[in-house]
């Protein structure tokens, strides 16, 4: 799979979902604009979407959300924060195929879980497997 194949809605809302879905070290956001202007756009179908499906949204009408490091706050619960785009995803994917086949391997069976999700938002927000 190219990153161009990768790269849709349905792959980012799974892979977003996975990495997710009960994980307390990161939360994401989407920017007020962009959130605004999509919510307008898609109307009464947007109070039917998951976050997943609104955070993809956002990166493939060019917005950036930013994540958040949880593991990391320093003594005032300020978590590190970073913006990431649709670009910083495909660039993650290449680099997570590749050096994570059996995490990129289960996305592609469909038998990817937690951790398949949760390595590969690593990618995006280190450029690498941080949180073992």
């Amino acid at each position: 799979m190219t990153k161009e194949q990768f790269l849709t809605k349905e792959n980012l809302v799974n892979i977003l979902s996975g990495a997710t879905y009960g994980n307390s070290s990161v939360q994401i956001k989407s920017p007020r604009k962009v959130y605004d202007k999509l919510k307008e756009e898609f109307g009464d179908k947007w109070d039917e979407m998951c976050r997943e499906d609104v955070w993809a949204e956002v990166l493939l009408h060019g917005g950036k959300l930013a994540i958040y490091d949880l593991e990391d706050e320093d003594e005032e619960g300020n978590a590190p924060k970073i913006k990431v785009g649709i670009e910083d995803f495909g660039r993650a994917f290449e680099k997570w195929r590749d050096e994570r086949p059996q995490d990129y391997a289960d996305f592609c069976t469909e038998n990817d879980d937690f951790y398949t999700g949760w390595n590969f938002l690593q990618y995006v927000q280190f450029g690498e497997i941080v949180y073992g």
